[in-house]
Protein backbone atom coordinates (compact mmCIF):
# COMPACT_ATOMS: atom_id res chain seq x y z
CA UNK A 1 0.00 0.00 0.00
CA UNK A 2 2.48 2.42 0.96
CA UNK A 3 4.62 2.00 -2.49
CA UNK A 4 1.47 1.97 -4.26
CA UNK A 5 1.14 5.55 -2.71
CA UNK A 6 4.59 6.40 -3.46
CA UNK A 7 4.26 5.10 -6.70
CA UNK A 8 1.43 7.43 -7.44
CA UNK A 9 2.27 10.17 -5.51
CA UNK A 10 4.18 12.01 -8.35
CA UNK A 11 2.88 16.11 -7.63
CA UNK A 12 5.21 18.83 -8.61
CA UNK A 13 4.40 21.19 -6.01
CA UNK A 14 5.07 17.94 -3.99
CA UNK A 15 8.73 17.31 -5.50
CA UNK A 16 9.55 21.43 -5.74
CA UNK A 17 8.68 20.95 -1.55
CA UNK A 18 10.78 17.93 -0.83
CA UNK A 19 13.67 19.96 -3.26
CA UNK A 20 13.27 22.99 -0.95
CA UNK A 21 13.00 21.05 2.53
CA UNK A 22 16.13 19.51 1.50
CA UNK A 23 18.43 22.22 0.35
CA UNK A 24 17.48 25.63 2.75
CA UNK A 25 18.67 23.94 6.03
CA UNK A 26 22.66 22.53 4.45
CA UNK A 27 23.84 26.05 4.53
CA UNK A 28 23.40 25.98 8.50
CA UNK A 29 24.36 22.37 8.70
CA UNK A 30 27.71 22.94 6.69
CA UNK A 31 28.51 25.62 9.29
CA UNK A 32 28.10 24.18 12.24
CA UNK A 33 29.62 21.12 11.21
CA UNK A 34 32.87 23.84 10.47
CA UNK A 35 32.48 25.34 13.75
CA UNK A 36 31.55 22.64 16.28
CA UNK A 37 32.05 19.45 14.57
CA UNK A 38 32.63 17.47 17.68
CA UNK A 39 29.27 19.40 19.74
CA UNK A 40 26.14 17.23 20.40
CA UNK A 41 24.27 20.01 19.17
CA UNK A 42 25.90 19.21 15.78
CA UNK A 43 25.57 15.51 15.64
CA UNK A 44 22.02 16.11 16.29
CA UNK A 45 21.67 18.57 13.14
CA UNK A 46 24.06 16.07 10.93
CA UNK A 47 21.89 13.04 12.13
CA UNK A 48 18.40 14.48 11.48
CA UNK A 49 19.74 16.60 7.69
CA UNK A 50 21.08 13.03 7.17
CA UNK A 51 17.97 11.35 8.08
CA UNK A 52 15.51 14.08 6.01
CA UNK A 53 17.86 13.63 2.85
CA UNK A 54 17.18 9.55 3.41
CA UNK A 55 13.42 9.77 3.53
CA UNK A 56 12.90 11.95 0.65
CA UNK A 57 15.61 10.31 -1.42
CA UNK A 58 13.75 7.24 -0.77
CA UNK A 59 10.46 8.19 -1.83
CA UNK A 60 11.76 9.90 -5.10
CA UNK A 61 14.32 7.29 -6.01
CA UNK A 62 11.40 4.80 -5.80
CA UNK A 63 8.96 6.84 -7.70
CA UNK A 64 12.24 6.92 -10.02
CA UNK A 65 12.72 3.48 -10.54
CA UNK A 66 8.97 3.01 -11.78
CA UNK A 67 8.56 6.60 -13.43
CA UNK A 68 7.23 5.52 -16.94
CA UNK A 69 9.79 4.96 -19.47
CA UNK A 70 9.94 7.55 -22.46
CA UNK A 71 8.52 6.33 -25.44
CA UNK A 72 10.49 3.85 -27.20
CA UNK A 73 12.85 3.16 -24.71
CA UNK A 74 12.26 -0.77 -23.02
CA UNK A 75 12.31 -1.78 -19.45
CA UNK A 76 12.57 -4.38 -17.55
CA UNK A 77 10.04 -3.83 -15.16
CA UNK A 78 6.82 -2.82 -16.51
CA UNK A 79 7.50 0.47 -18.31
CA UNK A 80 10.38 1.49 -15.76
CA UNK A 81 13.09 3.40 -17.35
CA UNK A 82 15.62 3.46 -14.83
CA UNK A 83 15.48 -0.83 -14.83
CA UNK A 84 15.97 -0.06 -18.80
CA UNK A 85 19.24 -1.35 -20.33
CA UNK A 86 21.25 1.66 -20.18
CA UNK A 87 23.93 2.59 -21.96
CA UNK A 88 26.64 3.40 -19.42
CA UNK A 89 28.94 5.66 -21.71
CA UNK A 90 29.07 9.39 -20.98
CA UNK A 91 26.82 9.78 -23.98
CA UNK A 92 24.42 7.37 -22.47
CA UNK A 93 24.70 8.94 -18.80
CA UNK A 94 23.50 12.35 -20.52
CA UNK A 95 20.41 11.05 -22.37
CA UNK A 96 19.60 9.08 -19.55
CA UNK A 97 19.05 12.56 -17.35
CA UNK A 98 17.65 14.49 -20.12
CA UNK A 99 14.69 12.52 -20.30
CA UNK A 100 14.30 12.80 -16.82
CA UNK A 101 11.65 14.45 -15.06
CA UNK A 102 11.56 16.88 -12.03
CA UNK A 103 11.61 13.88 -8.90
CA UNK A 104 14.46 12.10 -10.83
CA UNK A 105 16.51 14.90 -10.87
CA UNK A 106 15.87 15.97 -7.24
CA UNK A 107 16.62 12.62 -6.18
CA UNK A 108 19.86 12.61 -7.97
CA UNK A 109 20.57 16.44 -5.90
CA UNK A 110 19.65 14.82 -2.90
CA UNK A 111 22.22 12.53 -3.32
CA UNK A 112 25.16 14.57 -3.56
CA UNK A 113 23.77 17.01 -0.96
CA UNK A 114 23.39 13.66 1.69
CA UNK A 115 27.19 12.47 0.24
CA UNK A 116 28.92 15.95 0.60
CA UNK A 117 27.63 16.73 3.71
CA UNK A 118 28.16 13.56 5.40
CA UNK A 119 32.36 13.71 4.12
CA UNK A 120 32.07 17.51 4.82
CA UNK A 121 31.24 16.69 8.41
CA UNK A 122 33.90 13.76 8.63
CA UNK A 123 36.66 16.32 7.45
CA UNK A 124 35.58 18.94 10.36
CA UNK A 125 35.49 15.77 12.83
CA UNK A 126 38.94 14.52 11.68
CA UNK A 127 40.49 17.94 11.74
CA UNK A 128 39.57 18.87 14.66
CA UNK A 129 40.47 15.46 16.78
CA UNK A 130 44.38 16.00 14.32
CA UNK A 131 44.73 19.52 15.32
CA UNK A 132 44.54 21.48 11.86
CA UNK A 133 43.38 24.72 12.03
CA UNK A 134 39.94 26.10 10.81
CA UNK A 135 41.21 28.22 8.29
CA UNK A 136 42.92 25.23 6.86
CA UNK A 137 39.81 23.05 7.00
CA UNK A 138 37.19 25.96 5.90
CA UNK A 139 38.16 26.02 2.21
CA UNK A 140 38.06 22.31 1.62
CA UNK A 141 34.86 21.96 3.44
CA UNK A 142 33.64 24.65 0.82
CA UNK A 143 34.96 22.53 -2.06
CA UNK A 144 33.50 19.72 -0.53
CA UNK A 145 30.42 21.11 -0.45
CA UNK A 146 30.61 22.53 -4.05
CA UNK A 147 33.00 20.28 -6.00
CA UNK A 148 33.01 16.74 -3.79
CA UNK A 149 35.71 15.38 -4.17
CA UNK A 150 38.00 17.41 -4.99
CA UNK A 151 36.96 19.51 -1.33
CA UNK A 152 38.02 15.98 0.55
CA UNK A 153 41.24 15.58 -1.61
CA UNK A 154 42.72 18.92 -0.81
CA UNK A 155 41.91 18.21 2.92
CA UNK A 156 43.91 14.75 2.47
CA UNK A 157 46.54 16.59 0.65
CA UNK A 158 46.71 19.48 3.72
CA UNK A 159 46.31 16.69 6.30
CA UNK A 160 49.39 15.01 4.22
CA UNK A 161 51.14 18.23 4.16
CA UNK A 162 50.90 18.85 7.47
CA UNK A 163 51.92 15.55 8.86
CA UNK A 164 48.39 14.31 10.21
CA UNK A 165 47.99 11.01 9.13
CA UNK A 166 47.68 8.62 11.27
CA UNK A 167 47.26 10.61 14.58
CA UNK A 168 45.80 9.24 17.42
CA UNK A 169 41.56 9.16 17.41
CA UNK A 170 41.82 10.45 13.73
CA UNK A 171 38.55 9.35 11.89
CA UNK A 172 39.88 9.72 8.21
CA UNK A 173 43.56 8.24 8.04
Amino acid sequence: MVLHYIMNSYDPALVHGAFKLASKPLLPCWIIACLFPRAKATRVAMLLMQAVLAVLYMWQAISFVFAPAPPGVPGLLGSSYVLAKQDLTLPGIVNFFHGAADHQIAAAWQHYLAFDLFVGWAIARDAEIVGISKLIVAPCMFFTLMLGPNGSGMYLLAKLALGKFGGPGAALF
